[in-house]
């Protein structure tokens, strides 16, 4: 399969010459990974999917992180993948979480309604507000110096 879009950049040298590695959009990228770009952009938000490099409000993902997630999440059976699953980052309104998680989780999740693509904005700010519901504080508690 060729994608006619794809970012080509020497990134690294091996053994005195230049390495060429390809980089792809998040359409791209969930093309290459049979996905959709709404998977991926969740998958930014709350963990668990492909390393990514953000270049100003861009997206890229490197084909060789793309084919090593694919290789870490391979599986023999849904049993196996349940099991690998049980390491992704939990959404709000499950169990609950320490203070030093809850505000690099909420400052990752903040991190994202700087993202161009529409849908990662919304999605960031319904996490947001989902998760100050969930520790029942107003904005103005959340965001603080104070400690209550």
């Amino acid at each position: 399969m060729v994608y006619s879009r794809s970012w080509s950049f020497r990134t690294q040298q091996t053994r005195g010459r230049m390495a060429d590695e390809i980089y792809f959009r998040s359409r791209e990228a969930a093309e290459y990974l049979k996905t959709s770009t709404s998977t991926l952009a969740k998958r930014r938000l709350y963990g668990g999917g492909p390393k990514f490099s953000r270049i100003g409000r861009s997206i890229r993902y490197a084909q060789s992180e793309l084919d090593r997630f694919m290789a870490a999440n391979t599986v023999s059976s849904t049993f196996e993948q349940g099991a690998a699953m049980s390491g992704h980052v939990r959404k709000a309104g499950k169990a609950p979480i320490d203070n030093s998680s809850a505000r690099e989780l909420l400052v990752k999740t903040l991190g994202m309604l700087a993202s161009d693509q529409a849908a990662e904005r919304d999605a960031a700010a319904r996490f947001a507000e989902r998760f100050r519901a969930k520790l029942g504080v107003t904005w103005d508690e959340l965001i603080s110096r104070k400690r209550r």
